[in-house]
This record gives structure tokens, C-alpha cells and sequence, in this order.
């Protein structure tokens, strides 16, 4: 779901943790809506300056391209991951589960 492709300056243990933060709560969110990739890509332009290029599929199909400079990249990541999410949910439809049949249930 979340590809991630990060400079050797920007990986440290505290952005792994967050990193797979982010990947349990896409998952736990876009539980219903399979086949989204999320591609993001940070890059350092300077000191304590990211690019970050994030790209967001459902089934081949680009829905969001988008490019924008920060300071944190962790936090901006995170807040973009929250946008991505409402993004998704608003574009895509829901795959819902099949009810699954007890012995109670009439066929």
C-alpha cells in the first residue's frame, strides 16, 4: 500500500518507527478500499529542507499527483497521509465485505 523511497539523510530509527506507523494506520483505514498504492518520495534540497512527491493509485488510475518543500517531513507525511486517506475514501468506492452465514441465518 504505502511505497516509500527515502535519501540515506532522512532515515534514522525515530523514522522507521514512524514509518511503520503510518503504513498500520493506512491499513487499518483503507481496510475496504483495496488496490490503492500510495508512492511518496522524499528527497533532502538542503539543510533541514525535504521535497516530498507523493502519488496516489487505485487501479492504475492516478487520483492525486502532488509536490511540495517542508521542514519536518515526518510531520508533514503524516498530515498528508491523513489528506491521502480522506482523499481515497471520498474517490474510490467501498469494497464491503460478504455477511458471512451462521446456523441461525435462513438460506
Amino acid at each position: 500500500m504505502l511505497h516509500l523511497n527515502l535519501n540515506s539523510d532522512a532515515l534514522d530509527k525515530l523514522t522507521q518507527q514512524s514509518i511503520k506507523r503510518l503504513e498500520k494506520k493506512l491499513e487499518k483505514e483503507l481496510l475496504y478500499h483495496p488496490g490503492v498504492d500510495i508512492f511518496v518520495d522524499v528527497s533532502a534540497k538542503g539543510k533541514k529542507q525535504y521535497t516530498i512527491q507523493v502519488e496516489i493509485e487505485y487501479r492504475d488510475e492516478i487520483i492525486l499527483n502532488e509536490s511540495f518543500q517542508c521542514k519536518s517531513w515526518i510531520s508533514a507525511l503524516d498530515q498528508y497521509v491523513q489528506h491521502a486517506i480522506w482523499t481515497i475514501k471520498r474517490e474510490t468506492p467501498r469494497k464491503v465485505p460478504l455477511a458471512t452465514m451462521n446456523k441461525y441465518q435462513s438460506y
